[in-house]
């Protein structure tokens, strides 16, 4: 899409369009001498910027000491990690199957999680296409909880819910709002 500057240095704006409706546009600027991103931007269909990431200032320099490359003090971190339990081993995962994804999308991570707010575990699928992630989490409704049904947008990321066969489903991802709705929709419980 031709030439801008960035954080002081010359880029190449790329631009990637979706062949259909269930994607964004996204819009790159590329450092024309290190082709490191300096910007991006996710549009909607109608050119509406949903959301942007740049850099404001960047150093680049010839030689990276070692020392810089040691990890920094990991005492100051704590880490969590999604465990398998023994009291999950014998269960066996739902299954689940998506009956529509946009064209291109493959399954990338399948995993049981335990959730430290209750006893049940959820299923979390990860489908992509390489560019763009949604996410699927299934969990079985709780006895006398209402499911929660619908809509919640922050930018270019957006989330359906809805439930089936005492399950809820959740859709999250980085797509239009009708697209994460369609896939949410059409996840059917195998029993």
């Amino acid at each position: 899409m031709g030439d801008d500057r960035i954080a002081a240095r010359p880029t190449k704006i790329v631009q990637i369009m979706p062949k259909d409706e269930h994607r964004y546009i996204y819009r790159i600027w590329i450092d024309a001498e290190n082709f490191l991103v300096l910007k991006s931007a996710v549009i909607d269909m109608q050119d509406k910027i949903l959301e942007t990431v740049l850099f404001t200032h960047i150093d680049t320099p010839a030689e990276i000491p070692s020392d810089m490359m040691s990890p920094m003090n990991a005492s100051d971190y704590s880490w969590y990690t999604n465990e398998q339990h023994d009291d999950f081993k014998s269960e066996t995962p739902s299954h689940w199957r998506v009956q529509w994804l946009p064209s291109g999308f493959l399954m990338k991570d399948s995993e049981l999680q335990k959730l430290s707010t209750g006893q049940q575990p959820r299923e979390h699928l990860v489908y992509s296409d390489g560019l763009a992630t949604v996410s699927l989490f299934m969990e079985k409704l709780e006895k006398n909880k209402e499911p929660m049904n619908g809509f919640l947008s922050l930018g270019a990321v957006n989330a359906y819910t809805t439930s089936t066969d005492d399950y809820q489903v959740t859709a999250v991802g980085e797509l239009p709002a009708q697209t994460v709705h369609k896939i949410a929709s059409s996840v059917v419980h195998i029993k």
